[in-house]
Parts: C-alpha cells; structure tokens; sequence
C-alpha cells in the first residue's frame, strides 16, 4: 500500500494521515505475504488444529492396532499359582516366614504295644501341642502363558476399534477442508479489503488535489469560493471516516489470516503483490450431479454411518460375552528354598532344611461370565447406533440445502460481478470527466467522488462474493480444490514421520 502525503493542506488531513502511515508501517513490519497456494501448503503444515486432528488419528489407529493383538498370546512372570493377586502365594525372591500354634484331640492310644502309649493325636482329655514355624529364603520364579483361540466377542471388539479408527480420519478429512474453505474466505476478504483500501486512498489523493487546486485558484467570487471548498474538505472528511474503517479492517482480517495459517503470534498475513483476484473456473457440474456427489463423499454423512458400524460391532461384542472363551495355558514353576521348614518350635534354630524342584502343567481353560448388565448395555449402543443411522440421513438433507442454496448463490455472484465491474469503471470514467469540464460545481465533484467509492466497495464484494461462492461449493460437495489433495498427501507423510 502506498502513503498519503500533502503538502499544501495543513488541516485535520494531514495530521491523521500521518497517523494512518504509522498504523501502515507498523501493519507491514510485522506482515509476510503469501500468494493463495504459498498460504495454502503453509496452513496444511502449521495450522494446530489440523496437527491435533491427525495426532488424535494415530492414537485411534493405534488402539485398533491393540485390540488387534489381542490374538496374541500372552506370557507372564510371576510367584507360584503364576498370579501374585491369588492367595496364597509366594514371593519370586525373598524370605517367607510363618507360625501355627494349635492343640490336636482324639483317640490316639496305641493299643499294640506293651504298655499303652499316647498317639500323635493326642486324646480328647489329653490334647497335644501341635506348633511348627517355618523361616526360609525362598526363590520361586514362574511363567504363565496363555492363548485364546475361541472369543466371538474379540473379533466384534477389532471390528468396532477399526471402524472408530476410520471415522477419526474422516473428521481429520473434515477439519482440512473447513481449515482449506476458512482461508479461502480470509484470503479473498483480505484481498478485496485490500484493493478497497488502495481504491480509498487513490480516491481520497485525487479529491485532495481537487481542494489544494480550489485553494489555490483566483475566483472573483470568494462566496463560491469559500463553498466549494467547504463541500471538498466535507467530502474528504467522510472518506477520511472510511479510510480509517478500512485501514481497521483490513488489519483484523490479516490478523484472522495468520491465525488460520498458524503463524507466530504477532505476524500477520497479506496476499502478494503477484496475486491478482482472476475468476475460478466456473462450476463444471450441474446442481443434480454436485448433489449426488455430497450424497456418496460428504464425510460428515460417512462419519455418522461409521460411528453407527462401530457402536453395533460393540454392542454385537458385549452379547457374545456371554459365550465362554477356550484357551490353552501352560504354566511351569522353579522353587528353591532353604531355611527351617515347617519344623516343630522344639527345633534347634541352626537346623537347616534345603528343597527345590519343578512344577508345570498344561492344558485347555474355559471361562464363562454371567453379567446382566452387558444385555442393557448392548441394547443402548443399538440405540446409539439407530440416532447415528438418522444423523446421517439428517446431514444428506443439509447437503443438499447446503448446495443448492449455494448454487443459486454462485450463479447470481457470476452476473455480479459483470454488473459490479462495469459499474466501477464507468463511476472512474464520470470523476474523469466531471474533473475536465470547467464548469463542474463542488457538488459534481463531490458526488463524482462518493460515487466511485461506492462502485470501489461493491466490486470488491463482487470479488469476494464470486470465490466465496465457488469455495464453499468446493466445501459443500466433497471436492478438493485443485493442488489441495496432493499438498494434503505431502503433509500427512511428514506427520506419519513425527
């Protein structure tokens, strides 16, 4: 953008029009400009949300990546009865200790022998002590290992895993294209903001040298003097209003620009001086065929469907619980221990004992679970399922709203345009030709002026309006914009690699 400068008007204009070239200077200090696509490939790299989306992908493909392992087996160390959770149960390496005090009854007389004799158990009128202890180091290591061949409910669970992994790429898809569709919009608000500033400032330095000229000029009439000029400095005090509404515009929409973009806080963002705002090509297709083809690519329409698959494969999943699961487990156990085993108290403590030895088996294991919550559950992920299947039909319709009242949008900001263009040129034509008469009154040249400034804010919605337009029929009907699908691939690669 270029300044404003003046040299002959010292007037409340040249005061603010320094302050509008500081607010510039600052504006372009802090900006980078960017064509369309050069922002386009910068966004699909750095913008956050889009970054968060496909790491929220990868922790989904992930977890269907688990529960697809569990066809795996499974080995686990532990203490002997190869589950540290049952009891009793020994530690791997360690020391055990353990005391038992108790008293045995019953009929415990030796009758064979030659004077009778009190047995080991003693007699119900004379019990015997019966205490031992035990205090060894012990090392007890063990492996369990186990593998489920026959689960009808884990396959149901991969099922439902993987389609949950399908239905987060489709709302990564979805984020791309409203993040693709957002900076369409900023980028063409911007430029017509822009070209409108460059407009008001032309505009505004003209009308400046129309007033420098009327003071300048010697009038036998001071009294239309004095009005004329009153008339000009009141036409450049509303386009003064409306330079500094533009300038403000202009800097939020840039600010908004580099938010999407995802550059550094600070920066902003404006379109290059080698873009040119030309016409897309026109819309190819007829309003029948852009619907049909949202019916079949809307991923909002498949994500619901999806969410629908994976809720029924788990609610199929929590059913087929029921069923018992078949497995083969093994499991072997070393143990050594040394110290005093189970010996009465009337032990001596130096007395030693050492054991160790195997232990393993191997065999089929079936388990079987009765939980009547499961049945309720299964049926609220059916519902759940249902609303997602009516979702999906609900979002079919908001398609084709969305796209036809698109279409007719497209087509009226086609003619537009035409109408907006040759309305600018021919308000610049007047101004030229009201500026060369020398007859022309303060209010020709002030209506002139406020004319093509008009003309200068409907073209540049026109602009705006027209590729508004085609962006969100792109957005509406599933289509990528040209160079947007292969870019996207490169992204995703360098995100995998992350």
């Amino acid at each position: 953008m270029q300044g404003i400068h003046s040299s002959t008007v010292y007037d409340t204009f040249e005061e603010t029009i320094k302050e509008l070239e500081k607010i510039r200077l600052d504006a372009e200090s802090r900006s980078i400009k960017y064509t369309l696509d050069e922002a386009l490939r910068f966004t699909l790299q750095n913008n956050p949300a889009i970054n968060a989306a496909y790491k929220s992908v990868q922790s989904k493909q992930w977890s269907a990546i688990s529960d697809k392992r569990l066809w795996w087996p499974t080995i686990m160390g532990a203490g002997p009865f190869g589950d540290m959770t049952t009891i009793p149960t020994y530690p791997t390496l360690g020391q055990r200790f353990t005391s038992r005090k108790g008293k045995t009854r019953g009929s415990g007389m030796n009758m064979m022998a030659s004077t009778p004799q009190l047995g080991p158990y003693g007699t119900v009128n004379n019990p015997i002590d019966n205490n031992s202890y035990a205090a060894v180091d012990s090392f007890n290591p063990a492996l369990i290992a186990r593998w489920t061949f026959f689960d009808l409910a884990r396959g149901q669970k991969i099922n439902a895993s993987t389609e949950a992994a399908k239905a987060e790429e489709l709302l990564f898809n979805m984020t791309v294209r409203n993040t693709v569709l957002d900076l369409h919009m900023k980028y063409y608000d911007l430029f017509a903001k822009r070209n409108l500033l460059l407009s008001l400032e032309e505009d505004y330095k003209a009308n400046l040298m129309h007033l420098t000229t009327l003071q300048n000029s010697q009038s036998a009439n001071s009294l239309q003097k004095e009005n004329a000029v009153a008339q000009a400095k009141a036409t450049l005090y509303i386009q003064l209003d409306e330079l500094i509404q533009a300038y403000s515009d202009f800097i939020k929409s840039a600010a908004g620009a580099a938010k999407v973009m995802g550059l550094p806080i600070g920066q902003l963002m404006q379109p290059s001086d080698s873009f040119s705002m030309k016409p897309m090509d026109p819309w190819r297709m007829t309003i029948d065929e852009t619907i049909e083809h949202a019916l079949q690519h809307r991923e909002e329409i498949k994500l619901a469907k999806t969410i629908s698959k994976s809720q029924n494969h788990l609610a199929t999943s929590l059913i087929y619980s029921y069923l018992p699961k078949i497995s083969i487990i093994g499991y072997g156990s070393y143990s050594n221990e040394n110290g005093i085993l189970d010996f009465s108290q009337g032990t001596e403590k130096d007395f030693g004992a050492y054991r160790s030895g195997w232990e393993g088996n191997v065999g089929l294991m079936v388990s079987w679970m009765l939980d009547g919550t499961l049945a309720a559950k299964s049926k609220s992920l059916r519902y759940a399922a249902m609303q997602q299947q009516q979702k999906a039909k609900d979002t079919e319709n908001l398609a084709a709203e969305q796209i036809s009242s698109t279409y007719a949008n497209y087509l009226t900001a086609k003619l537009s345009l035409k109408t907006a263009k040759q309305a600018y040129t021919n308000a610049l034509n007047a101004r030229t030709t009201t500026q060369q008469i020398t007859t022309s009154t303060a209010t020709d040249y002030s209506s002139s002026a406020q004319g093509v400034s008009s003309a200068a804010k409907k073209y540049a919605g026109a602009i705006f309006k027209y590729n508004a337009a085609l962006s969100m029929l792109y957005r509406f009907s599933a289509i990528w914009p040209s160079g947007v699908s292969e870019e996207l691939n490169s992204v995703v690669n360098i995100l995998k690699a992350e």
